[in-house]
């Protein structure tokens, strides 16, 4: 058997491991938190509204409250320009689509929202699509002229 100095000096030394061990696991899990919460923080922001798409949807809400839907139309249509995939500036270019009863181009822009933002679908268009449905079943085609 070791003599109890040999056997303290070993302890010792293995407490002093696991010091510097769990030191370093410390620094490695507050690093990693601080990480963490740094890509946390700059997603948000990156999602957060901008004041520019807020602008854009304020003025096609008025434009469309309004009823003028030509505007809506050219409004939603350089936006789009800019941002192809906002999912705001198709859902207001589809209303004005649907309120003019152009069916098929107001179904082409749900159906499109539908495509990058699923989650819409029960809220916001089921309602306008069936209608879009409907009105599409009972309208009768034009007479193809050559």
């Amino acid at each position: 058997m070791e003599p109890l100095p040999d056997i303290l000096e070993k302890l010792t030394l293995h407490v002093i491991h696991i010091k510097w061990l769990t030191m370093a696991l410390m620094a490695i899990f507050i690093i990693g938190l601080a990480l963490i919460s740094y890509l946390f923080f700059s997603l948000k922001k990156l999602f957060k509204d901008d004041p520019v798409s807020s602008n854009f949807r304020a003025s096609a809400k008025m434009l469309l409250n309004m009823n003028d839907l030509e505007s809506v139309i050219e409004l939603t249509q350089e936006r789009i320009k800019q941002f192809p995939g906002e999912i705001h500036a198709h859902w207001y270019l589809g209303m004005a689509y649907y309120r003019k009863k152009e069916w098929h181009k107001a179904l082409y822009e749900f159906n499109y929202i539908y495509a990058i933002e699923p989650s819409w679908r029960y809220k916001h268009l089921n309602p306008y699509i069936y209608d879009i449905k409907e009105q599409l079943k009972n309208t009768r085609p034009a007479i193809i002229k050559k």
